[in-house]
């Protein structure tokens, strides 16, 4: 049986609208090939044409169990949502997607390579951004938060300048990224874009478009943190991802590192410890003998002190913005209590040692630090001189 002639008639019956011929055709063709899933991705296609869901569902489901066992991971994440697009109550969709494994990816790879015919050429999980250091129910959950997309030719996925926090992987197609006029390059099967919007939150520094008719996987930040809740382990994934993918970039946007070389950026961005806080919590109390330095990477903190039994609000800091430098710069005690205004506020800690050190090879940080210091100390002492002012404390003598 020809495979190329075989499909032309199909395509010819279902151009036709004998729709039954045309799916006997592909069912004969999936008898005799039947690892083929891109004939089985047809026929399952055809029969969601001509109405018969079932079927389709069984047939998506086979395929599912063939290309995670192949190591098209992204492709049987893609065949499961489309399980789910055809019956939202279908019990565990994307089951083959929790027994995947690297090592059985490893091993499947191998067998493949051994193959006297030709294999596609996959993209292994080890190196697909996030999904590589998940544990199979881990990537199952994730899995379960995407969105999958079908999108023609030309179509725009997102402009240069937009809000959005999502990541995409590309399942099937190719795609062009684009800053102002430039072209930075082309994305493909088994890749993934929009991480910086993703892990930041900040608006989109490229715009992509389809070159080609594609199919695309959607993680919204919002669908991730719903999975985070439930996989507490997923957190440290995610900061290591911002970690090695993001935090350079945003280091250039702080007051206090955008000076530095970006290879010097590079390395600092290793040593930043992430601190997540609920609603309340505090980074440090008044009083607490510390000299580390924060940013706030999501979120915002109050800065407080207490005077008798008063506690004084002095500042509220949001997203880039940094604390924690009188203790570094002085050596004294923390002078005030720092908390979170909301839960799940995120900080990156860099330890005062390391801090020390970086200012030894770039003394006019010390200068930065400083300055914002002593703008932090004016801005304070009017506060605690309206507060005077106003006699909210007896006893004290101007």
């Amino acid at each position: 049986m020809d495979k190329a002639s075989e499909l032309r008639v199909a395509e010819r019956y279902r151009r036709s609208g004998d729709l039954d011929r045309a799916v006997v055709t592909l069912q004969g063709l999936v008898s005799e090939i039947p690892d083929d899933t891109g004939i089985r991705r047809r026929l399952a296609n055809l029969l969601i044409e001509s109405g018969n869901r079932d079927s389709a569902i069984s047939e998506l489901v086979k395929i599912q169990e063939r290309l995670a066992s192949a190591g098209d991971i992204l492709g049987a994440i893609a065949a499961g949502l489309k399980v789910v697009e055809l019956d939202p109550r279908f019990e565990n969709p994307l089951a083959y997607i929790a027994k995947v494994t690297v090592d059985s990816l490893r091993d499947e790879q191998k067998k493949q390579e051994a193959k006297t015919v030709p294999v596609p050429t996959l993209t292994p999980l080890g190196d697909i951004p996030l999904l590589s250091e998940l544990t199979p129910e881990e990537l199952s959950s994730v899995a379960g938060a995407m969105k999958r997309h079908e999108l023609k030719e030309g179509a725009v996925v997102f402009d240069e300048g937009d809000a959005g926090g999502s990541l995409f992987f590309v399942t099937e197609g190719l795609l062009e990224v684009r800053a102002d006029t430039a072209k930075l390059g082309i994305v493909s099967a088994g890749q993934c874009f929009g991480e910086f919007s993703f892990l930041t939150g900040d608006p989109r520094t490229a715009s992509v478009r389809c070159l080609e008719n594609s199919e695309l996987l959607e993680l919204s930040a919002d669908g991730m943190r719903g999975v985070v809740a439930n996989h507490r382990r997923l957190r440290e994934v995610l900061f290591s991802m911002y970690r090695d993918r993001a935090l350079v970039n945003v280091l250039s946007q702080s007051p206090l590192f955008e000076m530095l070389p970006s290879k010097d950026r590079a390395r600092l961005a290793p040593r930043f410890k992430l601190v997540t806080l609920a609603e309340g919590q505090a980074a440090f109390q008044e009083g607490e003998q510390e000299g580390a330095l924060y940013l706030i990477k999501e979120g915002s903190v109050m800065v407080e002190v207490r005077i008798g039994d008063e506690l004084i609000e002095l500042a509220r800091l949001g997203k880039h913005q940094f604390f924690g430098e009188v203790s570094f710069l002085t050596g004294v005690p923390r002078t005030a209590t720092v908390h979170s205004l909301e839960d799940g506020t995120e900080l990156l800690k860099i330890e005062e040692a390391e801090l020390k050190e970086l200012l030894r090879h770039h003394p006019y940080m010390k200068e930065v630090l400083s300055r914002y210091h002593l703008d932090r100390v004016t801005a304070t002492a009017d506060t605690l001189k309206n507060f005077l002012k106003n006699g909210n404390v007896e006893g004290i003598v101007s």
